[in-house]
């Protein structure tokens, strides 16, 4: 999130009670709220075994909410700090009624800890609570940009948790913690997407690039804040984060192994302008002159910034076709612009949006046109309203009021090797929304802290009725996907699998490994491209890399 703990400190003092109640601009979306929650909540999550809602606060609690017949919904305390260890909770993922606990053990004004905390269903309810993994101690920069542990997600087959660690900079820029650190700006340990065996316990992740390539613990690189990371129905990962007090874009990526999607050296598709020789922040049309970066000396003439490795290859975000959240700021004369309204895309939202709540409807449970796709929540408070006046804890300076949910439609384009996106918001008016989850045809989406009392809401989505065999109302679960030498198909031991190419010819298909619950067929003979897998009716899409 765009420096959600001094949003929330700005929040405290002076925030304003939106004018507007939550609504929808599409009227077949029902909106209601069921309970308040805790000040500072910042997930939610759905345990589909035992049919139950839970979110977490940042301070490290955990909160099971109730949903007894004739009851208003309310929650109970289920977990802190003293079961998991975590004083700076930011990312909860549950499977098989085990709950993943993702933060920091934060140590204030010096360093701190990554930790990965299990806690496994026992058979009187409660939990027996193991550490998964923690880091070593590393480097706090003792700045509103410490982005910590944070988005977290499990494959689809269970065996492994993404976890994303956040920067300790806002931009690449020298964080030396009062001198503690003198010259440290990013460490082996912030910017990346770790995968980590869901079935290990106590590891530890050192501080370290080699011994991180070398155990395995890598998934990609160059991520600045990744907040919330989301697979969809075919095994494809995707994230959302926020770029920095610049006025840059703010990212969608489409997340694969092994790859770097630009940071520090490039945020939101635009270069880093402190890499350069002679940079005069002055000169940048794209400062915010009311940001922490600017107020704080970070956008300064930087010869010792390192320079991008020349044989790195970035990976760029998601373009955005619009028609909502793509507004941007022109570097050279500095005015706001609307992408759609050009006729040209962005990389991937409007600044300052702090895109975050990333959900997909994989169960294809949404009605038209809903489903198969993809929303995400907006946290941070617009900027300039629509009579051009500053509203209160704006950046600026884009007339884009957010805190919304969108509708995302994602497209692969063949020839960029990515997705592009398509953008419509369909709920306004949330106060600091900041996580959602898609049960059914039921999003619930939590709010971290509010003029009076942040809520929990639900919105009924249409349900999907159609019985058909489309690729958008079927269900195929496969990973990975890209792939490059197999892919597992869920569900599919023992089933007659076909393969087609782009023509819809068949491929021959080789089951390398058959599993109780999987298949594993062996692709390293296809050539690179798109490919469709049919089981029945059934059928998914995936990219031979």
């Amino acid at each position: 999130m765009k420096n959600l703990v001094s949003v929330l400190i700005s929040l405290l003092i002076t925030i304003v009670a939106n004018a507007q109640p939550v609504a929808a601009p599409m009227s077949n979306i029902v909106i209601d709220s069921v309970m308040t929650v805790k000040y500072n909540a910042v997930r939610v999550a759905f345990d589909a075994k035992t049919n139950a809602l839970y979110y977490i606060t940042f301070n490290g609690d955990l909160y099971k909410i109730i949903d007894k017949p004739g009851v208003p919904l309310y929650d109970t305390l289920m977990a802190g700090f003293a079961n998991h260890g975590i004083n700076y909770l930011q990312g909860i993922a549950i499977g098989d009624s085990t709950i993943y606990l993702v933060g920091n053990h934060k140590i204030p004004q010096s360093q701190g800890f990554g930790v990965v905390a299990k806690g496994k269903l026992s058979a009187n309810g409660g939990r027996t609570w193991t550490e998964l993994a923690r880091t070593v101690a590393y480097p706090s920069s003792a700045t509103l940009y410490d982005h910590a542990f944070a988005g977290t997600c499990l494959t689809p087959n269970g065996d492994t948790l993404i976890v994303a660690s956040g920067a300790r900079t806002d931009h690449g820029e020298v964080q030396s913690t009062g001198g503690l650190y003198p010259n440290t700006r990013e460490v082996p340990l912030t910017t990346k997407i770790f995968q980590l065996p869901t079935a290990a316990q106590n590891l530890l992740l050192q501080n370290r690039e080699g011994f991180l390539d070398s155990a395995g613990y890598v998934f990609a690189r160059g991520v600045r804040n990744e907040f919330d990371i989301a697979y969809d129905a075919n095994g494809q990962l995707f994230g959302v984060e926020n770029c920095g007090d610049r006025d840059d874009p703010e990212e969608m990526n489409w997340l694969r192994k092994g790859k770097h999607y630009g940071f520090p050296w490039e945020m939101g598709g635009n270069q880093t302008p402190q890499q350069f020789p002679n940079y005069v922040p002055t000169d940048d049309k794209m400062i915010n002159y009311n940001c922490l970066g600017w107020g704080n000396g970070g956008f300064a003439n930087d010869p010792n910034y390192p320079q991008k490795p020349a044989n790195l290859v970035t990976t760029q975000p998601i373009k955005n076709l619009g028609p909502d959240a793509d507004k941007f700021r022109d570097p050279t004369t500095g005015n706001v612009l609307d992408a759609s309204d050009l006729g040209v895309p962005i990389t991937t939202f409007t600044s300052h949006r702090s895109p975050l709540g990333l959900v997909f409807d994989n169960a294809q449970k949404l009605a038209a046109p809903y489903t198969s796709d993809a929303f995400t929540l907006s946290y941070t408070i617009g900027t300039l309203d629509s009579s051009g006046t500053m509203m209160n804890n704006a950046i600026g300076p884009f007339v884009d009021l957010s805190q919304d949910l969108l509708h995302l439609h994602l497209s692969y384009d063949a020839a960029a090797d990515n997705y592009t996106v398509t953008t419509k918001k369909i709920v306004t008016n949330f106060n600091t929304p900041v996580d959602a989850e898609l049960v059914n045809n039921k999003m619930y989406v939590i709010e971290t802290n509010s003029t009076g009392s942040p809520k929990l809401w639900k919105l009924t989505f249409p349900l999907n009725t159609a019985q058909s065999n489309d690729l958008r109302t079927q269900k195929l679960s496969l990973y990975p996907n890209p792939a490059q030498t197999s892919i597992t198909i869920m569900g599919a031991a023992g089933k007659n699998i076909e393969i087609m190419n782009a023509l819809a010819q068949k491929m021959p298909v080789s089951t390398a490994t058959q599993t109780q619950n999987a298949a594993i067929i062996d692709v390293s003979n296809l050539k690179k491209g798109v490919y469709v897998v049919k089981i029945g009716n059934q059928v998914a899409k995936f990219i031979k890399d």
